[in-house]
């Protein structure tokens, strides 16, 4: 609405201007007004209100700019370190995608960065509807691979019928978005029970990004479930020299060693899986059940506490439920 305001006293400006330098051709375009001097007046008023319009719309996408970079910092001083680096990982990947596409509008450019960063914060503080619009308005500055498999996982709950379509279509935009096959090799694996899919995509990731530590993670598990015990492991521990933080890759571990009854070996890793993340209940489970296997039942009673404490409920999870059932109980 703005730019349709500012170009119609831009024009009546432009015209009379014209009009008031070369009275030759204005006559030409239009006789009225024949008095130079009401041509004149209409000139002046024409430039008043358009220079002070201009001035105005300015001031306010300088502060609608201004807020929407403190909302930003302020979302992201609540993330940890390393959420605040995949974010930033994820926008280098936005900003790559949105270079090939060859938008020259930097105003686009820019707000279609900060509008999925906006929603990137938003799905971090549960607020899914708001991350939907803000993501949503991401793509109307920019129809980006990365955009649309942001949406996907934002879809899955709810619709996950469109979630595929936006997961398949960010891959048609962006073949190369290794984040895109993680989400949508997850998608086939957790929702569709397709693991040949989820393997394709998850080799689809590592390929595209060898340092994807999360990608080798979530391969394993699909190796594990088709009893590939050998293989998953090599990825497991590619995975912890990539990232040795990542708790997951621990836990995964040991319930290799543990599906091979190398109990010591997987009471190692489900240790330090809990020292990397002492919030994950079933990483507590699954060493108290380690620890049922070889006897050990205080231990064993002492991590169940633990995980009961931080909120385990799912006793349907383990081979040892009824165990862990009457225990809770």
């Amino acid at each position: 609405m703005k730019e349709i305001i500012l170009l119609i006293f831009g024009a009546i400006s432009a015209f009379c201007l014209t009009a008031l330098a070369i009275p030759k051709y204005a006559d030409k375009i239009r006789e009225w007004p024949k008095n130079k001097y009401v041509l004149f007046s209409i000139t002046i008023v024409a430039i008043a209100i358009f220079l002070p319009l201009l001035n105005y719309f300015i001031q306010v996408d300088s502060k609608k700019e201004l807020i929407l970079e403190q909302s930003i910092t302020e979302a992201l001083s609540n993330v940890t370190p390393a959420v605040q680096q995949r974010i930033v990982e994820d926008i280098n990947a936005l900003r790559k995608e949105i270079n090939k596409t060859g938008e020259v509008n930097i105003t686009k450019r820019d707000r279609a960065i900060k509008m999925w960063r906006l929603s990137s914060n938003a799905i971090r503080n549960n607020d899914r509807d708001k991350a939907l619009y803000y993501i949503d308005l991401s793509l109307k500055c920019v129809n980006t691979g990365v955009a649309h498999s942001f949406k996907g996982l934002l879809l899955e709950s709810t619709n996950p019928k469109d979630a595929l379509k936006e997961y398949k279509w960010g891959l048609e935009l962006n073949p190369e978005y290794a984040e895109g096959y993680n989400n949508i090799a997850a998608f086939y694996s957790t929702k569709l029970n397709d693991i040949e899919n989820a393997e394709k995509g998850y080799r689809n990731a590592i390929k595209y990004n060898p340092n994807y530590a999360k990608a080798y993670n979530n391969l394993s598990c699909i190796l594990i479930k088709k009893n590939k015990d050998a293989e998953a492991l090599e990825y497991l521990f590619t995975a912890i020299k990539i990232d040795p933080s990542y708790s997951d890759t621990y836990h995964n571990i040991g319930i290799v060693y543990s599906k091979a009854g190398k109990y010591k070996d997987a009471e190692k890793y489900y240790l330090k899986a809990i020292s990397c993340n002492q919030q994950i209940s079933i990483y507590y489970v699954a060493l108290a059940l380690c620890y049922v296997n070889v006897g050990k039942t205080e231990r064993a009673i002492d991590y169940l506490e633990k995980a009961v404490k931080i909120g385990y409920n799912d006793y349907n999870i383990t081979p040892a439920n009824k165990y862990v059932k009457s225990y809770a109980a």
